[in-house]
């Protein structure tokens, strides 16, 4: 039983921050590969928009954030001006 309990911690600490290949916003999906015109239509404006910068400083996308109750959601629209990535992150 005492396993069963430490496995189970151990997963949720493990999965706190889960990629996807898609994010609902009320009735409507973000996808990877749709515009950032897109993803303000649907999703609003976000809470925090952040530059993402590689080793050298220069900008290679930027970071949308988005508060959902307990959960934060971040889309990265890379510099072609489409969606790259998308993570949650609970809280």
């Amino acid at each position: 039983m005492k396993r069963w309990i430490v496995l189970m911690a151990g997963l949720v600490l493990a999965f706190s921050a889960a990629a996807a290949d898609s994010v609902r916003f009320g009735s409507s999906l973000v996808v990877l590969g749709d515009t950032e015109a897109h993803v303000l239509k649907v999703a609003g404006k976000p809470a925090i928009q952040s530059d993402v910068q590689n080793r050298f400083g220069a900008v290679v996308a930027h970071r949308l954030d988005y508060d959902e109750g307990n959960k934060t959601i971040s889309i990265y629209v890379g510099q072609d001006g489409r969606v790259a990535k998308i993570t949650e992150t609970y809280n």
